[in-house]
């Protein structure tokens, strides 16, 4: 059984060496289908005991979990008693700010970035650079519905997930490899749906500049134990430059059940199938004369990308006694990847498979509340990937034609203790391989077939922190924490097709403060977080003459971070119809520096890290006109960012302003109409610019001024 079909192949590929890929590419299907087999048996079973037949019952099963409480590093507890820094960002933030793209919603926290050089094409950096993400994401572990969701490769296929089915996201920042693996950045937890079930039926459309229509569905109905939530979004825009459309259909299931109320189980099903243009990036000059230009040769080459993705997976909670509880998550994706770009053209065919089992033990030591726990998580992944010649924009001749198997595991303990007064104490360790093999079937450029296994070294990451409350608002927390980041399979097997067989993972070291202090009636909140990354074999980027992105370990980095967020109410009319104004800041500063570097022979140490913004700095006013009219205002300032190792080519400091007006009529409650301008002032900058860029293409300039309009509404 096969997901994905090719349709006019060369003759060429059909040769032995091909069918050996395509072999490894059917296994998934079948895979896929025992999952799929499975949730219709389980689902059969309910039928048998009517469960489906009682369709008009109003009984609606919540999951009461506490207020304010998150699942960082694999425990659940009041974020004000989290011993590590964590952003939360809300179905309301994302309503409020992410009608277009993850990116607004994102970038209004401290210490986040989420690049768009082009409508989907996305980046991340959680407290560092994206300077060894040249396209794509990369050293941030991601999770959706619990599921792995980054590839045993290393990559995370963000852009994938539409922005209107998220429901929550948690951002741990920082080192996380203690716990979830590798990656110095950190950890993004996506969820697209709540235990808390309700019937319901949601729609939206909206539309905006340059074409853009976003609309979708999401039906949500329970039933006796448990519901099912069926979403489909999707989104089409021509794109601020020439040759930068996008089309993405998003469809995702997930299916809940109950036995107990402490034993959910739950089937997920996520498929995408998204194609954008690949405008890419401009000189100076380019950009002064026309920002909204392609680079020459993208549209006659078509650089673009279609990928079709599948994801099946399940998760369950058991409770194996009253002290012991197993969470596990298992799952497989299969993607069908095609990139045409301006020198060559690529292909992949991959199939990934994992699984992560935690088991949490609760007990007490002592008197003092004790809470042990342990597991792991292992991915394995496929991967026959081919490069062509592009000729317009149609797969040429073939280069080279590899499969590349790729795995990697983590064993994680983490041991924690209330000790009393306030103090809460946990340490954690755990054990990390990683492992690539690539068996190199065709080589039309040197005629010389290989092998290649790369074995990354045993990794033992440490984490110890603390936090003690100060009273029932307030609490301080410290940390310690290693991190590494290997290449990924990216970067050490390059986008036209070299290896980089010296390619050494990145290692680092994590020291950090942090205060919180909530209000208790919700109108005051401060978090502050200061810390210290030592960094060592920093992977960096260049590009060669050919304009290929290549790699290479640049010694190390010094990075001194202060991030804050504070959000108040600064005006209340105390009655229902008056004025509520309320206010959030968030500020980052960055000063990174690299330790080591060496470029063209010149010792450049000291310099900032490429690709860091030095002081950002965000501020919302929302003002709420009773309960049908709300304004929001935001501004959000950058200083310029380094766009080259050397420091001599900046991106200039940067004010954007927007605002969104929203109305919910009191004659239609159900109803939500909006209206938002963005970029006021039409400011030419970029929301992600290529680094250390060869012939000076450094600038992906994004929209000037764009409007959005939508209608949104809820049935219950």
């Amino acid at each position: 059984m096969s997901f994905f079909l090719r349709q006019n192949v060369p003759s060429i590929i059909a040769s032995d060496h091909w069918y050996t890929s395509q072999n490894s590419i059917q296994i998934p299907g079948q895979w896929h289908a025992v999952v799929l087999c499975g949730y219709l048996l389980f689902w059969s079973l309910l039928v048998s005991n009517n469960t489906l037949g009682n369709t008009l019952d109003t009984n609606i099963f919540i999951l009461n979990l506490p207020e304010l409480e998150v699942s960082a590093f694999e425990t659940s507890r009041p974020v004000l008693v989290q011993p590590v820094s964590i952003e939360r960002i809300s179905e309301e933030d994302i309503l409020a700010l992410g009608n277009r793209s993850l990116a607004e919603v994102v970038n209004s926290k401290a210490g986040l970035t989420l690049e768009e050089r082009a409508p989907a094409s996305y980046r991340i950096s959680i407290r560092g650079s994206s300077l060894r993400a040249p396209f794509g994401v990369r050293n941030v572990k991601t999770y959706w519905n619990d599921i792995p969701f980054t590839l045993s490769d290393g990559s995370t296929p963000l852009n994938l997930i539409d922005i209107r089915s998220i429901e929550s996201i948690e951002i741990l920042k920082g080192p996380a490899g203690s716990i979830y693996g590798s990656g110095n950045g950190g950890v993004l937890k996506l969820r697209t749906t709540s235990l808390a079930v309700r019937r319901s039926i949601q729609s939206y459309i909206e539309t905006g500049s340059w074409n853009r229509l976003h609309t979708g569905i999401k039906w949500t109905h329970p039933f006796n134990e448990g519901g099912i939530q069926l979403g489909f979004n999707h989104f089409r825009a021509d794109g601020f430059r020439d040759h930068s459309s996008v089309e993405r259909n998003s469809l995702n299931l997930s299916v809940s059940l109950f036995p107990t109320v402490d034993n959910p189980i739950s089937f997920h099903l996520l498929y995408t199938d998204l194609q954008y243009q690949i405008p890419g990036g401009l000189t100076l000059d380019q950009l002064s004369d026309n920002p909204q230009q392609a680079r020459p040769g993208s549209a006659e080459q078509n650089s673009s990308i279609h990928q079709k993705t599948l994801l099946t997976g399940l998760t369950t909670q058991y409770s194996l006694s009253n002290s012991w509880i197993n969470r596990s998550a298992v799952y497989i994706t299969t993607t069908d990847f095609d990139h045409p770009f301006i020198l060559d053209y690529k292909t992949e065919l991959s199939n990934d498979m994992g699984v992560r089992t935690v088991f949490q033990w609760d007990s007490r030591w002592r008197g003092m509340p004790l809470r042990l726990i342990f597991g792991g998580e292992f991915q394995r992944g496929r991967n026959s990937a081919g490069n062509f010649g592009n000729l317009g924009g149609i797969r040429d001749t073939i280069r080279f034609l590899d499969d590349i198997t790729t795995e990697q595991w983590v064993l994680f303990q983490q041991l924690e203790v209330e000790a009393g007064d306030g103090w809460l104490i946990a340490a954690s360790l755990s054990q990390n391989r990683i492992f690539y093999d690539l068996d190199r079937k065709v080589d039309a450029l040197n005629q010389m077939p290989l092998s290649l296994s790369r074995t990354f070294r045993m990794e033992w990451v440490p984490r110890l922190s603390v936090s003690k409350k100060l009273s029932e608002n307030s609490a301080v927390f410290a940390s310690m924490s290693g991190g590494f980041s290997p290449p990924t399979l990216n970067e050490f097997r390059t986008n036209e097709g070299s290896l980089n067989r010296d390619l050494q993972a990145e290692r680092g070291l994590n020291t950090e403060l942090g205060f919180r202090r909530y209000a208790a009636d919700e109108s005051f909140s401060l978090e502050a977080a200061l810390f210290y990354f030592s960094l060592s074999e920093t992977i960096t980027t260049f590009t060669n003459s050919d304009g290929v992105v290549l790699f290479r370990n640049a010694g190390g980095t010094d990075q001194y971070g202060l991030e804050v967020s504070l959000a108040y109410d600064l005006y209340r009319s105390g009655g229902g119809m008056g004025l509520n104004i309320s206010v959030k800041h968030s500020y980052t500063g960055h000063h990174f520096l690299f330790t080591e570097l060496e470029s063209g022979g010149e010792d450049i140490s000291g310099n900032r890290l490429t690709g860091v913004a030095p002081h950002s700095l965000n501020n919302l006013v929302q003002l709420d006109f009773g309960r049908d009219f709300s304004i929001l205002l935001r501004h959000q300032y950058s200083d310029r960012i380094p766009l080259n190792d050397e420091n001599t080519v900046y991106q200039s400091s940067r004010n954007l302003f927007s605002a969104r007006a929203t109305w919910n009529p009191m004659f239609a409650q159900f109803l939500n109409l909006s209206f938002g301008v963005e970029n006021i002032t039409d400011q030419v900058y970029g929301l992600g610019n290529d680094l250390n860029a060869f012939g000076g293409r450094y600038y992906q300039p994004s929209p000037g001024r764009h409007w959005n309009a939508g209608i949104r509404w809820n049935l219950k």
